[in-house]
């Protein structure tokens, strides 16, 4: 599973779950329930573990590297995928701001 993938790649960094946490900018035992498997995960959230960890995000999801030869591609899709999350939450900022102007009109 997804987590446990985590959790290698973690340890296999030598990264404690402090560590993450700290990169991550959540609280520790937040980031414990990501390698419990009790939060699920954001895309954008597994983007930003993979970015810390040093591989790419299909590398977590699949337990695999991609073949050499489509590695450059498969991390040309995830950085278009981030682009894609942060365009998405942009938006959703942006509606909110909106609602609230014209509620406090």
């Amino acid at each position: 599973m997804i987590q446990e993938r985590i959790r290698q790649q973690r340890i296999k960094k030598g990264f404690t779950q402090y560590d993450m946490a700290e990169r991550l900018g959540i609280a520790i035992l937040n980031y414990g329930k990501i390698e419990r498997g009790i939060t699920q995960l954001s895309i954008k959230r597994l983007y930003e573990i993979a970015a810390i960890l040093e591989i790419l995000a299909v590398e977590l999801l699949t337990g695999e590297p991609p073949a050499v030869a489509d590695s450059g591609r498969v991390k040309e899709l995830e950085e278009r995928v981030m682009e894609l999350q942060e365009l998405k939450e942009y938006q959703r900022d942006l509606i909110a701001s909106l609602k609230r102007q014209l509620l406090d009109n």
